[in-house]
């Protein structure tokens, strides 16, 4: 019990020397602060209102070199005068504390990096006499910060051009899809065009059958009664069945010529060929075979006011679109009514044609569609034809750089206005 309290009365002697060895030191501010400045792992520097050196801890002392009255922009940055934005000279200015980012030079001639906190001393009147720099050496906290920031670019880049190739990509794989739905929709285009041109073969042979098989069945008819009756019948007998069977040959031929364009233009076969035509006789012989063709069912009514004689047109063309549209004008008109053929020359080297019937005409929701192959309009569906002709005209029109118009109205009849160039000589 004893040896306890003797132990406790050392430890309190020894606590209160140390404690006093202390308290002393705290009363010698001074020796405190040498202390401290001394200590300290940051460097520490003062100036005066010249920016000359006043005192440099050791840490100053041992990385730039012991520079008491020289000016520290000299000793601490290399400079012949105090730098733009020089933390101790705005503090001095407003006595704020201040902070930056500088880059000094040690006494061995190495540049390094250090932040630089500045404030002001002040006398006992409060007026500032002096300026203190806390000087932190931070080159190796800045190599990490642009190391992190390099990184961070780097980073940055590599999804920037990330992101640039998937753009890249997106659109390649985007185009290839329009690419390859183009190729899709052009497949089922030519699918559907398959299947419309095999529709149409069907059709057109179907019909083709039947025209051609009511022309022969009539030229037929006609030989087995000549065979039978001709030598009871008289001259005008005999003269009227040789008529029928002209026309139904001609009608027949007039399918062939027909079947045989049709053939070019669907396959886009049709050619151009201009030559040295007589257009008076050229027209003659139109309404002579469409006579014929008809044994003059209805009656053509022609007129003409061309004044040059020799033109340079396609005689063959133009042929196949006069015949189609008269024998059209003639086909579908009633058998009393007249139809009119007016040709006019026109100024500008061209011809005007005209072709008006008082036919059964074209109803509104069909006029659209009749310049396509195989069309027929509601109400011609009965009569006889290959619902060919008008897309013949159209594309013979077309090769001529001519132009067509129809206008019509269902039960009051049609007229066609045909506009086609001419030459007078070879080019």
């Amino acid at each position: 019990m004893k040896s306890g309290k003797k132990i406790a009365k050392i430890k309190e002697a020894e606590l209160s020397i140390n404690y006093q060895a202390v308290y002393k030191l705290l009363l010698d501010k001074n020796k405190l602060l040498d202390s401290i400045m001394e200590t300290m792992g940051d460097g520490l520097s003062i100036q005066d209102l010249d920016m000359r050196i006043v005192y440099q801890n050791k840490f100053m002392i041992d990385n730039f070199g012991d520079h008491a009255g020289e000016y520290c922009y000299s000793v601490y940055e290399n400079r012949d005068k105090a730098c733009e934005g020089c933390p101790i000279q705005m503090a001095y200015k407003d006595g704020k504390v201040h902070q930056a980012l500088r880059i000094g030079i040690t006494r061995n001639g190495v540049p390094f990096r250090f932040e630089n906190i500045a404030s002001v001393l002040k006398d006992k009147h409060n007026n500032i006499v002096a300026g203190m720099e806390l000087c932190r050496i931070v080159e190796e906290r800045e190599k990490v910060k642009e190391m992190l920031q390099k990184s961070e670019n780097e980073l940055q880049k590599l999804n920037t051009d990330l992101e640039n190739k998937v753009a890249e990509r997106t659109t390649e794989l985007a185009d290839i899809n329009s690419e390859l739905q183009k190729v899709i929709a052009s497949k089922q285009t030519v699918i559907e065009k398959e299947k419309e041109l095999n529709m149409h073969k069907s059709y057109f042979i179907s019909v083709i059958s039947h025209e051609f098989r009511t022309p022969l069945s009539g030229i037929k008819s006609s030989i087995d009664l000549f065979e039978r009756y001709e030598q009871n019948w008289d001259s005008e007998k005999k003269k009227q069945l040789y008529n029928s069977i002209h026309s139904g040959i001609n009608y027949i031929k007039f399918l062939l010529d027909d079947v045989t364009l049709a053939g070019e233009a669907f396959q886009n076969e049709l050619s151009f060929i201009p030559q040295q035509v007589n257009i008076a006789i050229f027209l003659k012989e139109i309404l002579s075979e469409t006579n014929n063709l008809f044994e003059l069912k209805s009656n053509i009514k022609f007129k003409s006011d061309i004044k040059t004689n020799e033109l340079l047109i396609d005689s063959n063309l133009l042929h196949r679109v006069l015949y189609n549209l008269l024998s059209n004008a003639v086909k579908f008109s009633n058998n009393t009514e007249d139809v009119i053929f007016d040709v006019t020359e026109l100024p500008e080297k061209k011809l005007k044609f005209i072709i008006t019937d008082k036919g059964i005409g074209i109803p509104d929701n069909d006029k659209k569609n009749i310049f396509e192959p195989f069309y027929r309009a509601k109400n011609a569906e009965t009569i006889r034809g290959l619902g060919i002709g008008l897309s013949i005209v159209k594309q013979c029109v077309n090769l001529h750089n001519g132009s067509i118009d129809v206008v019509s109205k269902e039960n009051f009849g049609t007229t066609v206005t045909l506009i086609i160039p001419f030459d007078t000589h070879v080019i």
